[in-house]
């Protein structure tokens, strides 16, 4: 007796969105199931005729490639193996968005392509002409084109500022005078012998050490899209953290302007309404709202060596 068996594949279609998503009914690893992250970017759909677009996804630019409709859009940045893509309608504007808890996406860049050029040089080498000329000395002109190379930049953490101050005192010895009179009977005449002894002027020296103490600044950037490009305190920027800083990353500097001062952070690249926090040596939190590119200043912060200064950069109004 013959037995058949058939494999039935079966897709779930979640439509709770205004697009559709299909996954495999055994699938687990799609990272829009039930994800509660969400990434939208506004378009334009005359853009949509150039049919190449880039994405920053995870710190990396990516390609997508389509067909120039909204719905191949959708497929070429569904072909990249990260989210699922969908787009709506708000105001008359058209949006692309995902959701997505795995990955952090970035900006979108519309028509943007690689391409690639060939450029043939032809040559033609004219007659060779000298002339010599006895009347004036030679004159030769030499151009020299240089090739500046990218420049790197290193940043050097500077360890605690040590200041060493010594002081010299010089004692002198008091002078002794010793006299000696002698006096002679035999004849009228009269010696006098003075002897001076100084001693050594006597040396004290005495080191001093300070050590000037270090406060801890925390930064995190969690913008959708943007970079934090300084941090300064009281005026001075602070040292040993990285700018700019990438959205996803996070630094750590250090001040020492220990005190009650100013704290200025400074940004740029920001495309949606944002905001940042900064929590002092006091842990009193202070947010601004922000967008675009510029700096937020926060009066009054307490910095000390106890307790971290913490700067938090985020999507949304306070």
């Amino acid at each position: 007796m013959a037995y058949k068996e058939e494999l039935i594949q079966f897709n779930i279609e979640n439509n709770t969105t205004d697009c559709v998503i299909n996954v495999p009914l055994f699938s687990q690893s799609a990272p829009s199931i039930n994800a509660t992250t969400k990434y939208q970017w506004q378009i334009v759909l005359a853009d949509l005729l150039c049919g190449c677009w880039s994405i920053i996804i995870n710190s990396q630019t990516y390609f997508i490639n389509f067909d120039g409709t909204l719905i191949g859009l959708q497929n070429g940045f569904n072909n990249l193996g990260f989210g699922f893509a969908c787009t709506t309608t708000i105001g008359g504007n058209t949006f692309l968005y995902t959701l997505d808890n795995t990955n952090i996406y970035g900006a979108i860049q519309t028509c943007y392509c690689i391409t690639t050029s060939t450029t043939t040089t032809t040559t033609t080498i004219a007659p060779t002409t000298t002339t010599t000329t006895t009347i004036a000395p030679t004159t030769t002109t030499t151009t020299t084109t240089t090739t500046i190379a990218p420049t790197t930049t290193t940043t050097t953490t500077a360890a605690p500022t040590t200041t060493t101050t010594t002081t010299t005192t010089t004692t002198a010895a008091p002078t002794t005078t010793t006299t000696t009179t002698t006096t002679t009977t035999a004849a009228p005449t009269t010696s006098t012998t003075t002897t001076t002894t100084t001693a050594p002027p006597t040396t004290s020296t005495t080191t001093t050490t300070t050590t000037i103490p270090l406060a801890n600044v925390n930064i995190s950037n969690t913008f959708f899209a943007g970079t934090i490009d300084d941090v300064q305190v009281n005026g001075v920027s602070i040292t040993g953290a990285t700018f700019p800083l990438p959205i996803g990353n996070g630094t750590i500097g250090t001040t020492n302007q220990i005190g009650t001062f100013s704290i200025e952070v400074f940004y740029s690249g920001v495309s949606l309404n944002s905001h940042i926090d900064c929590t002092d040596s006091n842990s009193v939190t202070s947010c601004t709202n922000m967008i675009g590119a510029g700096s937020v200043t926060f009066t009054s912060q307490v910095v000390n060596t106890s307790v971290d200064v913490n700067i938090l950069s985020a999507d949304s109004n306070c």
